[in-house]
This record gives structure tokens, sequence and C-alpha cells, in this order.
């Protein structure tokens, strides 16, 4: 039998931005999850005003105002002097010329806002543990199949599994990765503890021969977010 449900693989960012947006069309949708709990996985996340649109097309601009954190600019600054060289505000002009402010999250906080307003419109829109392990195409349905030996079948799936997706390798084969010579380290430090004079409240990004680091502050000001980017 042929689930009624568009069935959707993977619940990140991407899996249930779509489940919502099609929740808010009145198509049923299942998004089945390989992890065992859904947990705070990631750091920060710029969101400019053409994904904020979205997010807001979605119903989700209310709650995202209580996790957000407003920069003042974004600013480009001299790696060994931090003398500013670029600055560009994001200011009520930039939001009057965008229709939306430049925000900064943590990505739990946008992932736990989009999974609270799905399972708003159905409780048991997520299901967990559910590894997807061969997938079979016919011309009137797809075919899942799942580690636990169980599998479901449905007329639309779609690929949201990150980067080791095991249905991006049945539609296309198998894609080697490719080391760019790019290394990025990512960290979070509370701004309680760091202070607030020593990173402004910009999007700072410090640019010096083959690297630079960029940091900004999220969850309200409550965290500050850092990236070092080196060649290797």
């Amino acid at each position: 039998m042929v689930a009624k449900e568009t069935v959707i693989v993977g619940a990140g960012i991407g899996g249930v931005a779509a489940a919502l947006a099609l929740q808010r069309r009145d198509i049923p949708v299942r998004i089945y999850e390989q992890a065992s709990m859904l947990t705070e996985v990631g750091a920060g996340l710029h969101m400019s005003p053409n994904a904020l649109h979205v997010l807001y097309a979605l119903g989700l601009k209310a709650v995202l105002n209580e996790v957000q954190f407003q920069p003042a600019a974004i600013a480009t600054r001299h790696y060994k002097t931090g003398i500013t060289n670029f600055k560009s505000p994001l200011d009520e002009t930039f939001r009057k010329k965008f229709g939306a402010s430049y925000l900064e999250f943590h990505r739990a906080d946008l992932h736990n806002a989009l999974i609270s307003a799905a399972q708003a419109n159905d409780p048991d829109v997520i299901v967990l543990n559910k590894r997807v392990v061969a997938v079979t195409e016919t011309d009137h349905h797809v075919e899942l199949s799942f580690q636990d030996g169980s599998s479901t079948r449905t007329a639309t799936a779609i690929a949201a599994d990150g980067v080791h997706s095991m249905m991006r390798s049945v539609l296309h084969g198998e894609l080697g990765a490719e080391f760019t010579g790019h290394v990025a380290y990512r960290g979070l430090v509370s701004s309680e503890i760091l202070g607030t004079d020593i990173v402004s409240d910009d999007v700072n990004l410090w640019v010096g021969p083959a690297k630079h680091v960029v940091a900004y502050y999220i969850r309200r000001g409550e965290l500050l977010n850092y990236v070092a980017l080196v060649e290797e």
C-alpha cells in the first residue's frame, strides 16, 4: 500500500522546513530521521533577508524574534591592526531596501523553531530511529527500506538526509568528496565570560593572507560564535 503522505528523509533544517511548507499547503507529510533523538547541534548561522522572507512566510517571525541577534553592520578588519577596512550598516535603510533584516541565530534555535511549528500541526510528523538503507523506485511509487527491517511506500520522497545522503547516491550515484584545502575551526563562547568590550556587535571579519576569522553574536547576544579558516 502506498502511503498518503509525502515522505521526507532527514529532520534537519532543510527537511523540517520542507515539511512545514507542505503542511501549510495542507499536504500530509512524514519525516523519517535516523537519529534516536533531536539534540542541540551546530553553531552560528547568518540569515539574509531572502532567507528570512521564507521563514516568515512559514509563520516563524514571532518565535525567531525571541532568539535572534541583530548585528549593527558587516565589518572587515585588518588581521594585524584590527583597523576597519570596510563597514556596511545593517540599519533601517537596509531593512527598508530588502524588506527584512540580516540576523544571526544559533542553528539549534532555528531548528527547534521549525520542529515546534511542524509538530504543532502534527505531533507525529517526525519518526526517529529510521535509517534508510535502500531505495527502490517504480513507475508508481518509491519504497524506502529502513535498518530496523521496516519499509514504507510513497508517491513522493524528498531527500534531505545531509552530506552522507543515501537518497542522493540512489539518484546520482556515489559522489566522492574532494578536500578543498580549507579548514574551519569553530566554537562558541559565553558573552558573560568574554565580556562585551572585546568584540563589537557587528559581523566581524578579520582578513589575512591565506586565513581569516569571523566572529558575531547569536542567541540574543548571549553567545559569541567564531570561525577561524585557514588553508592547509
